[in-house]
């Protein structure tokens, strides 16, 4: 809860939407990165190989363990997939 002498502290910069595919919250008190996995599946109709990019966003105390964490996340994944890309954001607050 939010008092009126802590809103008096607080200014909102900006406000801004995103779509995420999946959101991984973590216990930690880590940065958000935004994290692009694609996975490949296979056309069986036309013989092609399909290719589907997601964004991920993975709350984690640093690049490697957010992609450690999205890694093992995807390996329960029916698809093959390739990640892609992990940028750190200047997300602080997360709200849904």
């Amino acid at each position: 809860m939010v008092t009126a002498k802590q809103m008096e502290q607080l200014t909102v910069v900006s406000i801004k939407t995103t779509k995420f595919t999946e959101v991984m919250r973590g216990e930690e008190d880590g940065k958000w990165y935004k994290c692009k996995a694609e996975f490949i599946s296979f056309d069986e109709n036309t013989g092609k190989e399909k290719k589907a990019s997601q964004t991920i966003l993975v709350k984690a105390d640093d690049a490697d363990k957010a992609y450690k964490k999205l890694e093992k996340e995807l390996k329960n994944s029916v698809a093959e997939f390739t990640i892609k890309k992990i940028e750190e954001t200047a997300i602080t607050e997360l709200y849904e």
